[in-house]
C-alpha cells in the first residue's frame, strides 16, 4: 500500500517508481508512471519501429535500452508477483469471443488519417463478418465431430474405417479455417492499401494469430486420448474384481440361518463396487472429449458458438436475421 499524506491511505497500489502529485482533492491524486514495453526482436529493426512511431508520443520523452533476454526475466517475475492484476504476456488469457469481436470492430469502426476509411469497399466490414462467422461455424463442426481416437478405431476394421472418415472431415475443416484466416489477412491488406498505418495493421494481424492459436489448442484437446494402458487397466479391474468378491455374495445367498451374516452389507458393497468402477470408466471416457455434450460437465459448443455469432451481430447488424442468443 502507498500512503498518500498522513491521513489518507489509498486503496490502490502504485509502483515505487511512480510520483503522486497533490490536487485540489487529497483523495484523488495525479500519479505519474513510467510505461515499460518489452519488444523482443532484432535491436536495429526494433529501433526503426520505435522511430517510425515517435509521432504518437509527442512531448513524451522515450528512453530506449537494449537488454538481453535473461536479464529481464527476474524483473518481470518480480513485477508479476508484486502486482497480480498486471499480467505479463496477458495474451494467453484472451478468449476467442473477445478477439473475434475486436477483429470485426477493427474492420468496421477503425478510422485513420482524414477519414481515409471511405476508400474501402462498402461491404468490407460485412465481408469480414461473414469470414469470422464461417470460422466459428467450422470450429463448431470440428468440435462436434464424434470421437475417433478410441482403441477400436486403431485395432478393428470397422473402427479404422470410421476413424478414416472422421479424420478426413477433421483435416478438411482445419484447412477451411486456415484459408479463412488468409482471407482475414487480405482484408487487412485492403485496409493498408487505403492508408491504414503499418503498426495498426500489424496489431490486427496479431489478433488473427491469437484466434488461430486458440483454435489449434481446441483441436489438440479434441484429438486427446487417454493412454491405452490406463484404459486397459480400468477395463481389467471391472472384469476381474467380481471374481474376488463374487464368491462371498454366493456364500451369503446360500448360507443357512445358523451362520450370522450381514446380507445388507454384502449387497451394499456389491452395488457400490460395481457403480464406482463403472463410474470411473465413464469419467475417463468423458474427459477424453469434453465437446460431445453427453454429460452435465461437457462444453456446450452450440451455446458458445451462438454467443460468438450474437456478438458479431451486435457489433455489425446486417440485413440477415440476427443470431438468436442462447441462455
Amino acid at each position: 500500500m502507498l500512503k498518500y499524506r498522513l491521513s489518507w491511505t489509498l486503496c490502490v497500489r502504485f509502483p515505487t517508481s511512480s510520483a503522486p502529485t497533490a490536487t485540489c482533492s487529497p483523495q484523488v491524486p495525479i500519479v505519474k508512471m513510467r510505461n515499460v514495453y518489452v519488444l523482443p526482436g532484432i535491436p536495429r529493426l526494433m529501433k526503426q519501429m520505435v522511430e517510425s512511431n515517435v509521432d504518437h508520443f509527442k512531448g513524451i520523452p522515450i528512453h530506449q535500452a537494449i537488454k538481453l533476454e535473461g536479464s529481464i526475466a527476474a524483473p518481470l517475475k518480480a513485477v508479476a508477483k508484486q502486482f497480480p492484476s498486471v499480467m505479463i504476456g496477458s495474451y494467453v488469457n484472451l478468449k476467442v469471443k473477445a478477439i473475434t469481436s475486436n477483429v470485426l470492430m477493427a474492420n468496421a469502426i477503425w478510422d485513420w488519417g482524414k477519414n481515409e476509411r471511405v476508400k474501402l469497399a462498402p461491404d468490407h466490414a460485412l465481408r469480414t463478418k461473414r469470414i469470422l462467422k464461417g470460422i466459428a461455424s467450422d470450429v463448431r463442426r470440428v468440435l462436434m465431430l464424434p470421437t475417433f481416437t478410441r482403441g477400436r478405431h486403431r485395432f478393428t476394421t470397422s473402427g479404422m474405417d470410421e476413424a478414416k472418415e472422421f479424420t478426413h472431415a477433421f483435416h478438411y475443416l482445419c484447412r477451411r479455417i486456415t484459408f479463412s484466416t488468409t482471407l482475414l489477412h487480405r482484408q487487412v491488406e485492403f485496409m493498408k492499401a487505403a492508408g491504414l498505418p503499418a503498426n495498426e495493421a500489424s496489431r490486427i494481424n496479431q489478433y488473427h494469430w491469437f484466434i488461430q492459436a486458440r483454435i489449434e489448442k481446441l483441436c489438440n484437446i479434441k484429438l486427446y486420448r487417454t493412454p491405452q494402458a490406463t484404459r486397459s487397466f480400468t477395463r481389467l479391474c471391472i472384469l476381474v474384481l467380481p471374481l474376488f468378491y463374487g464368491p462371498y455374495y454366493v456364500y451369503v445367498a446360500t448360507t443357512g440361518t445358523s451362520v450370522h451374516t450381514n446380507f445388507a452389507f454384502a449387497l451394499t458393497l456389491s452395488l457400490a463396487t460395481s457403480l464406482i468402477m463403472i463410474g470411473i470408466f465413464n469419467v475417463e471416457k468423458a474427459l477424453e472429449d469434453p465437446f460431445t455434450e453427453e454429460g452435465l460437465d461437457g462444453v456446450k459448443v452450440e451455446r458458445a458458438m451462438q454467443r460468438i455469432m450474437d456478438a458479431l451481430d451486435v457489433i455489425l447488424p446486417s440485413s440477415e436475421p440476427p443470431s438468436k442468443p442462447c441462455l
